[in-house]
């Protein structure tokens, strides 16, 4: 049952579609359905209104602007409500622009022109640029105008303030694209996805927790990772620092506390030492 009304919800927030059936909304607004049993004429109203939009889930785009740039776009997208009760997108797209060989991805950054990203956002546009700021290659919504979602919360994201003024910075010496290699293995680590976003001229990556290793049985640990990029923007080579968070707990108490153990710590550093040596393995690997 949870199952059927967060899809109806998702495709009637994509559709905004006036056709799916009045009392199929009322019985996604209404709260006792999370818990509870819909009676059979209800429910199969409910089905006949999902099925009938099923198709809208994956869909591509292509379109030529003024300037001649053709943009192939094949999408997915899912809405969730965060903490605040704000929409947060979670989005997946394969793209293209052709006869270029770069380019700027609003709240993503400087990526090649053909690729396939995947992560969370506050902003359901996507928009293409020839550099940070510049022209506009290609721009739409992958969203419909409202937004209904069901009452689902978002994957863990930290605080922003949560992540220590220290950080660990390397130098990208590769052909590679460091968003693209970033993406595969963040997602790859991160299982709950990260979110990406721009500010004050940098890329950032901010992700959700995941699993820290190797600790002793009673032990819990999470880490969350905030990467940050280009650094020294004058420089050919790209910079990145890497913050992140950690928290643990006992089995025993059930609460989160950020005050660590010894194992906790080394586990994180290992964590990070390891993630470091994926981004190189993988840029080395697309050579």
């Amino acid at each position: 049952m949870r199952l059927l009304l967060d899809t109806h919800a998702f495709l009637w927030f994509i559709m905004v579609s006036a056709n799916l059936r009045v009392n199929a909304r009322a019985l996604i607004e209404t709260s006792a359905n999370e818990r509870g049993s819909l009676h059979t004429d209800s429910l199969m109203a409910l089905k006949l209104s999902t099925l009938s939009v099923l198709t809208v889930l994956f869909f591509t785009l292509q379109i030529t602007s003024a300037q001649q740039t053709t943009t192939k776009v094949s999408a997915t997208a899912w809405a969730y409500r965060d903490t605040n009760d704000d929409l947060v997108y979670k989005i997946s797209y394969d793209y293209e622009l052709a006869g270029r060989k770069s380019v700027f991805i609003d709240n993503l950054g400087e990526v090649p022109a053909r690729g396939r990203f995947a992560y969370f956002s506050y902003d359901s546009n996507l928009v293409f640029r020839d550099s940070r700021g510049g022209r506009v290659l290609a721009s739409f919504s992958l969203l419909g105008a409202e937004a209904w979602t069901s009452v689902g919360s978002r994957p863990d994201f930290p605080d922003e303030s949560e992540f220590p003024k220290t950080y660990r910075s390397g130098a990208w010496t590769y052909a590679s694209s460091f968003q693209m290699i970033a993406n595969v293995v963040l997602n790859k680590s991160f299982p709950s996805g990260y979110r990406a976003y721009s500010a004050n001229d940098l890329n950032y990556i901010h992700t959700t927790y995941a699993a820290l290793k190797d600790l002793p049985p009673n032990l819990l640990g999470e880490i969350a990772v905030l990467l940050s990029q280009p650094y020294d923007a004058e420089s050919k080579r790209l910079y990145y620092h890497i913050q992140f968070v950690v928290h643990e707990k006992r089995i025993q108490s059930g609460k989160w506390r950020s005050e660590i153990s010894d194992e906790t710590r080394k586990s994180a550093e290992r964590f990070i030492d390891g993630l470091i040596g994926k981004l190189e393995d993988e840029a080395r690997r697309r050579r």
